[in-house]
């Protein structure tokens, strides 16, 4: 009755409408203090059509003949140590797609990135992507988080959330003759 309606197939549309996937995937760890940042590249893609630079405070990646992905001078959201900073190339041989991966060495160890690069800055146009998590990790931080929780979970403890009221005294002017009847 309404597959001819003009709601019904925009709404069709929206259903099959999906995002493009993000223009690269990261990781970190605390121990080793790499960060792989894995970018999708055609698999034809040679060693030397690859251009990195790696600086203090900046990413640049360019790859010949191939629009995307292409990064100058990206502001990254920490700093990292260039001289131990790498990168890796995987043709995949027949694949349609082989996988350049970044490794960037975190300047400050243990300090969790909550993005790869600056997103405050004006110049920043690179997209925010979600860093993936090994489920192993995101179990080891769940289980770390339990402590906080279990007490509230449990009704009492220090985590015990108390609601307190603030009762001040109204000032009120009666007459001398005022009587409350209840």
């Amino acid at each position: 009755m309404f597959a001819n309606h003009p709601l019904h197939s925009s709404h069709k549309a929206l259903l099959n409408y999906q995002l493009p996937p993000p223009p690269y995937a990261w990781t970190q760890d605390w121990e080793e203090i790499t960060m792989p940042v894995a970018l999708p590249l055609p698999s034809s893609t040679s060693k030397t059509d690859i251009n990195i630079l790696f600086s203090p405070q900046t990413l640049t990646v360019h790859v010949q003949n191939c629009a995307s992905p292409r990064y100058t001078a990206a502001q990254l959201w920490g700093s990292i140590a260039p001289g131990s900073s790498f990168w890796t190339w995987d043709a995949h041989g027949a694949h349609a797609y082989g996988l350049l991966t970044l490794h960037l060495e975190k300047q400050h160890a243990g300090t969790r990135w909550p993005h790869v690069f600056d997103l405050t800055t004006s110049s920043s146009r690179e997209p925010e992507v979600a860093e993936t998590l090994d489920p192993l990790e995101l179990y080891t931080i769940r289980e770390s988080l339990k402590k906080y929780t279990a007490e509230l979970r449990e009704g009492g403890g220090a985590a015990t959330v108390t609601v307190m009221r603030a009762v001040r005294p109204i000032p009120y002017c009666f007459p001398s003759d005022f009587r409350l009847v209840l």
